[in-house]
């Protein structure tokens, strides 16, 4: 990701390079994602929307097709691998899974979830 210049909001412009460096191509115009995974040909991204409201979605590699999978979600805290989204939700301090088809959204623990230095506490 390239950050806007003077930014102080972690999040800038979705950019792809060769691996030894050269080619350097923007994937977005914009400087509203802050975080990303790639799976196959697949982004999928944690950013916000033009009122600053976060958003988890996904787009096609070269930046087409972006689609919104999970619209101001409540969590403070989430990671994506295989396949999924995992949060803890703000409401309830559960960890909830998030498929990145878009499908489902249950809650995966029955008990409190803390954050703790280097991981998260289940209570």
């Amino acid at each position: 990701m390239k950050q806007e210049p003077g930014s102080d909001v972690i999040m800038g412009q979705i950019v792809k390079v060769k691996a030894d460096g050269s080619e350097l191509t923007e994937v977005t115009k914009q400087y509203t994602y802050s975080g990303l995974t790639v799976d196959g040909k697949i982004i999928y991204f944690g950013g916000y929307d033009k009122d600053y409201n976060y958003q988890i979605g996904s787009m096609n590699l070269d930046g087409t097709g972006e689609k919104i999978l999970l619209p101001n979600p409540t969590f403070w805290s989430y990671v994506m691998s295989k396949g999924n989204v995992f949060y803890v939700d703000t409401d309830n301090s559960l960890l909830y899974r998030l498929k990145f088809d878009g499908n489902g959204k249950p809650a995966i623990s029955t008990k409190i979830v803390e954050p703790r230095v280097g991981g998260y506490l289940v209570r």
